[in-house]
């Protein structure tokens, strides 16, 4: 899984590129190793040097938390444990978009450690885990993973996520549409890390 995470996020042939500002950039394409067609997006995203990587890490992850400050959720919360690094999840993401559904989501989640780094590992689940039971449109994580690092104190996520959001959009608007999505997470998340270590 490492080595998956590691060459999505080194990959940067045919991306098209969105720099929102010095903390956040965007690139999207369509395409790679493991679904030919379909959209993917990379982002760099900078967190500065306040926070522990470890309570970063714990507010990213944990579903139930995630809900309270991720203003682009309209639910989140926890399937099943299976250990402190493995759990599902289901969540329901907002489209900013008019005429749209909101898109539900049925995941595993894999948390490791790894040379100082912090992964996480996101992949939809089959859907007789948890049919859906609402009128909403299932949305389906080819993967997504994430990897925290700290430098100099300072602490940079790094994001890959293709999914099949059964969004008919070409990169370059979902580039655009995902600055200003990051720019909102970025803040929600800052204030709620400030809110733990008040």
């Amino acid at each position: 899984m490492q080595s998956l995470i590691e060459e999505l996020l080194n990959d940067n042939e045919g991306y098209n590129e969105a720099r929102s500002n010095q903390n956040i950039i965007v690139y999207a394409k369509i395409g790679s190793i493991l679904m030919p067609n379909l959209l993917i997006i990379k982002a760099s995203i900078q967190l500065g040097s306040e926070f522990e990587m470890k309570d970063v890490a714990e507010v990213l992850v944990n579903p139930e938390q995630r809900e309270s400050w991720d203003s682009s959720l309209v639910e989140s919360h926890t399937l099943r444990v299976f250990n402190k690094n493995l759990l599902t999840k289901k969540y329901v993401v907002k489209i900013p978009i008019p005429l749209f559904q909101d898109r539900e989501y049925v995941e595993k989640q894999i948390v490791f450690s790894s040379d100082d780094n912090i992964f996480i590992y996101i992949s939809s689940v089959d859907d007789l885990i948890e049919p859906l039971k609402t009128n909403l449109t299932r949305a389906r994580t080819i993967i997504s993973g994430t990897k925290l690092t700290q430098k100099d104190k300072n602490i940079q996520l790094q994001a890959i996520s293709q999914m099949d959001t059964k969004l008919p959009f070409p990169p370059t608007f979902v580039i655009n549409k995902m600055v200003n999505v990051l720019e909102k997470f970025r803040v929600d998340f800052i204030n709620k890390l400030k809110s733990i270590n008040s």
